[in-house]
Formats: structure tokens, sequence, C-alpha cells
């Protein structure tokens, strides 16, 4: 779901750019490579993830104050996927014909990420700025989700309803305790500060 998200808005935006006039010098073919159309991949998938991201940001908006917010990310990711399980692969297999995707691509997930970490943070009742936890976590998700998608599109030929964020899930049961990051995490400021050199003392007027 967050790979047809990406592809969506980075078609989106490559659409409303001007484009540049065929030349003798630029095939048509070549122009078609550049400006990322829809027709590389067909319309019809990102009719599914229009709104996906905002979607996301208002289930976490929206969300009761005793709602889990991993549970939440799960339920997200598992109703969209059921949707759009077939189109992502397909998009996912043809991603790397067009590598201006890429960057635009891994701006959404950075979105993701930090909507992740923010809502994770918040549940807690840290800082988002200065949790290290949140932060890791929604990172360490993400990575795998891509990760292990990419690994099935390129090792299996057809889409058989099999999901393998099996894999993410078993990352994440192991991933530590907040108590043993925020521990390392002081230990590891501290170091830091007293290498740091002292910062001079304002003097009054």
């Amino acid at each position: 779901p967050l790979l047809l998200a990406a592809l969506h808005v980075a078609d989106v935006r490559a659409q409303a750019q001007p484009q540049p006039e065929a030349t003798p010098h630029r095939p048509d073919s070549a122009r078609e490579t550049t400006r990322i159309p829809v027709t590389i991949l067909g319309g019809a998938p990102f009719a599914q993830t229009l709104e996906s991201l905002e979607q996301f940001r208002s289930l976490l908006r929206d969300r009761s104050p005793d709602a889990d917010v991993m549970s939440l990310w799960w339920r997200f990711v598992h109703e969209f996927s059921l949707r759009a399980r077939t189109e992502e692969s397909a998009i996912m297999a043809r991603m790397d014909q067009v590598p201006a995707l890429k960057g635009r691509y891994a701006n959404i997930i950075r979105d993701y990420e930090d909507e992740l970490a923010a809502a994770l943070s918040a549940e807690a009742g840290k800082d988002p700025e200065t949790d290290l936890y949140a932060r890791l976590r929604a990172s360490v998700l993400l990575a795998a989700i891509v990760t292990g998608a990419r690994w099935y599109v390129e090792n299996f030929e057809q889409e058989a309803g099999v999901d393998a964020v099996i894999f993410t899930k078993m990352i994440m049961e192991s991933f530590p305790a907040r108590e043993k990051i925020q521990k390392e995490q002081r230990k590891f400021e501290s170091k830091v500060r007293k290498r740091l050199p002292a910062r001079p003392k304002c003097q009054s007027k």
C-alpha cells in the first residue's frame, strides 16, 4: 500500500509539470519514460491510492484515547492491502524501469515514518523531537515492509495472495523495549556532551 501511495503522488506531480516537446534528438520513447506517465502501469492502480496517506493521518488523528497506535497501523496496512495487493505487485515489478520514481517514493515513505513516529511518541507522552525510540521503531518497520515486498516481487512471478509482511511482524516482535533504548540513549547523550566543547556563557549587558 505504501508503494502505491508513493507512485500515485509521483505520477500526479509529474503530470503537473510542463512536458518537453519532442526533438529530432529526443525520440518519443525517451520522452515518455522521463515524464513518468500513468500509461506505463495503467491508470487503475492509482484509483485505490488517491488519498491513502491522508487516510492514515485521519486514522491517527481521529483515534480514540484508548486506541493502540500499532494496532491501527496493522489495520490500515491490512485493509488497504486487500484492495491493492495485485496492483502493488505490478507497480513494484516495474518501478526500477522508472528511476525518477525512487526519490519520490522515498519521500512518501519518510512521510509515513514521521506520522507513525509522532503517533508513537504522543501515545507514550514523549516529545517527538527527542524520542529516539519512536523514530527507530517507525524506521525499522517501514524498511522491513518495503524490503519484504521487493523480495517477494523479485522472486515470485505471480501474486499468490500471501502477504510478506509476516517477516516484518517477526522482526518487530524482537524490537527492543522502550526502556532499553532510552537507557542507551541517555548514556550516548552523556558521552556526546562530554566530548563537545563547552558553550560560552552569555554575558549580560
